[in-house]
């Protein structure tokens, strides 16, 4: 049976080169439909991050090895040559070999004066996992993409470099780290650096890390991280390499383990570390699910963009563990629960919404997007709506007191809101 080889891949860009990424993966879906089913048309008409995201993060999330390759790519890419994977991909060489091929190919087409070529390959890497896990997040005013998958044995290296060679011309800022199960994953290979496109993965122009660490260095790596908010991180290749370090699917953060419901020193510690994370990292855009339930369609009616929300935590709810986050009108008309699905700017996994649910009071809220089902097309089943968050300017230590002594209480007195002043 093979090894599982664990890869993650971070791409940050502002959004016009971030739509390039997209736009890519798309391509590459679209040159795999007979397995993916994707076409081109359903991203006609989409320029934005959010948009193009909305519509082929489930595609990279259940096709991930075709996001990579099978879309054309220059062949004067090809020609120039790039930069090796090298101890990087346990040393294999078949970059230039493939590109002195079809360098043989062009020239004989050119001399028989036929057209310059694109050329297409098809994804190479053995999908282990079932599904990725695909992640945007905008950190000021860059967004960053990430994709976690396994592969057999070892990375895709040739999909890689292929989306990298395809890529247009631009800023990307992109870290990637593989490694294996085959012993225990304590080996990282790290690379980080800023790349232009149009060349491998290792061409870049500046690297920032390019070497074998293991998995003790890597959590001292990610603590520091952690304390290195990524919305302050202005350079993309630092920003990539900072996400994908506290992000790494392999960290063992085993002795970080939070008991949100009676919640012990250590518990503790790290919730002020998630605390930290999060204080600094807003605004967010974050998405509204359940709004086609409970006669929530006719208060979304009545909704405008930048009205403003109330948001109240809920310990007990069936519906999250541990906690949910109902959305209100200001005059308290339900609207939905807060959570992320594909499409929206950020996903909200459950440690997230916790740590939300714990600041509520420091935290406004506004309606972002609205989209009631009287404006969507036919046959859409609910409304869309996102909601930006902004957290008020109050000091850490305050908020630190405030979270310990809430999780000190039963669950049924943990409700708190969000914050109201100034609301009508």
């Amino acid at each position: 049976m093979a090894n599982f080889h664990e890869n993650n891949l971070v791409i940050a860009a502002d959004e016009e080169n971030m739509c390039k990424v997209l736009t890519r993966i798309a391509e590459n879906l679209a040159a795999n439909s007979e397995e993916t089913g994707f076409s081109l048309d359903q991203i006609e008409g989409k320029t934005t991050t959010a948009k193009l995201y909305y519509v082929i993060a489930s595609y990279i999330d259940a096709y991930y090895w075709c996001a990579f390759a099978g879309a054309p790519i220059d062949q004067e890419v090809l020609d120039a040559g790039s930069e090796e994977w090298g101890a990087n991909e346990y040393h294999r060489s078949h970059l230039n070999t493939i590109a002195a091929a079809l360098g043989n190919v062009a020239t004989k087409l050119s001399d028989a004066g036929g057209p310059s070529v694109g050329v297409s390959f098809a994804p190479t890497g053995r999908p282990m996992s079932e599904t990725a896990c695909v992640h945007l997040s905008s950190c000021g005013n860059n967004y960053v993409l990430k994709i976690d998958y396994a592969t057999a044995w070892e990375p895709n290296s040739k999909d890689i470099d292929s989306f990298f060679m395809g890529l247009p011309s631009g800023d990307y800022g992109v870290a990637f780290y593989d490694s294996d199960e085959i012993d225990e994953y304590e080996s990282i290979n790290a690379f980080c650096g800023l790349h232009h496109g149009r060349a491998s993965l290792h061409s870049v122009e500046k690297k920032v890390v390019d070497e074998i660490i293991n998995s003790a260095q890597l959590r001292t790596l990610a603590d520091h991280a952690f304390y290195n908010p990524a919305s302050h991180i202005v350079d993309i290749a630092l920003l990539a390499d900072n996400i994908a370090v506290r992000e790494w699917s392999q960290l063992d953060w085993a002795d970080d383990d939070i008991n949100w419901y009676n919640p012990d020193y250590n518990s503790l510690i790290a919730i002020d570390k998630f605390i930290v994370e999060t204080m600094v990292s807003f605004p967010w855009i974050v998405g509204v699910t359940g709004s086609a339930y409970e006669g929530r369609e006719a208060n979304v009616e009545m909704l405008v963009p930048g009205d403003r929300l109330k948001l109240v935590s809920d310990w007990e709810t069936p519906y999250f563990s541990p906690v949910g986050i109902e959305v209100y009108t200001a005059d308290g008309r339900r609207i939905g629960n807060l959570d992320g699905n594909y499409g929206e700017i950020m996903s909200l996994p459950d440690e997230i919404r916790t740590i939300l649910a714990c600041i509520l009071p420091h935290i406004r809220a506004y309606a972002e997007t609205v989209k009631p089902l009287s404006v969507k097309r036919k046959g859409s089943s609910h409304s869309t709506v996102t909601v930006r968050l902004e957290a008020n300017n109050d000091m850490l230590s305050g908020i630190y007191d405030e979270v310990h002594n809430l999780l000190e209480k039963s669950l049924n007195e943990r409700v708190l809101t969000s914050d109201m002043e100034g609301a009508r």
